[in-house]
């Protein structure tokens, strides 16, 4: 099984509204399309796990995790068809949630087993740690952040895969990636200014799913995966 690669085109978006959907468009190569979703209950309340789409085709859900009022919900579509279509979160379970970020990325990648590690804090420095369990894995980070003027700078041992930020709204995220090597790894990135933030990183390992579409390895029920 080799170590997975991280290829073709990112994307993010977020919004610092109130609503049930968000929308991102996305490049596609046909190896497996990865979607992040952090959500924020703006009312306290923990969000559901919600629906996710990429030109029409359904994601599989393939694990959560809450902490305080924040929702992370992990996507998955297998082999998508090559091409630009977007993505769309639908907020199943909280009509007053403001979606904090959704990232993307396509990767040869694959979860054999969820383990999620996550963290928040406020400081210029968010890290999290995690078990690695093989040299054959890759480790992914995602920071979401709220301060209205951000900037991301992983750790130098980490490859930015995408940000998103700007002067105007208070929503910014930050995706990167590093190999993996036995043992805990720490991911990390510093922030332009201190700031209130999210921190959360996961495996993936070279694939050995089949089948396409929406199909192939499964995940979690969302019980299960936040523990």
């Amino acid at each position: 099984m080799p170590q997975p690669t991280l290829t073709g085109v990112a994307s993010s978006g977020r919004s610092s509204g109130t609503q049930t959907t968000l929308t991102v468009s996305h490049t596609s190569n046909g190896d497996h399309l990865w979607a992040v979703v952090a959500i924020f209950g703006s009312a306290g309340t923990i969000v559901d796990v919600g629906t996710c789409t990429y030109g029409g085709t359904a994601l599989r859900f393939m694990g959560g995790y809450a902490l305080g009022t924040y929702t992370f919900n992990l996507f998955r579509l297998t082999s998508p068809t090559p091409g630009t279509a977007n993505i769309v979160f639908t907020n199943s379970g909280a009509p007053d949630a403001r979606f904090t970020g959704l990232g993307a990325f396509n990767s040869s990648g694959d979860l054999d087993a969820i383990r999620l590690a996550i963290r928040t804090g406020s400081s210029t420095t968010p890290s999290v740690p995690i078990v690695c369990e093989s040299t054959l894995e890759f480790i992914i980070d995602m920071v979401v952040a709220d301060n209205v003027s951000q900037t991301f700078t992983p750790d130098a041992s980490q490859s930015q895969i995408v940000q998103n930020t700007d002067a105007t709204s208070n929503i910014h995220l930050s995706l990167s990636s590093k190999a993996g090597s036995v043992g805990t790894v720490t991911m990390s990135q510093t922030l332009g200014s201190s700031d209130v933030w999210t921190h959360i990183a996961f495996p993936l390992v070279g694939s050995a799913a089949s089948g396409g579409g929406a199909g192939g390895v499964g995940g979690p029920t969302l019980g299960e995966a936040w523990g």
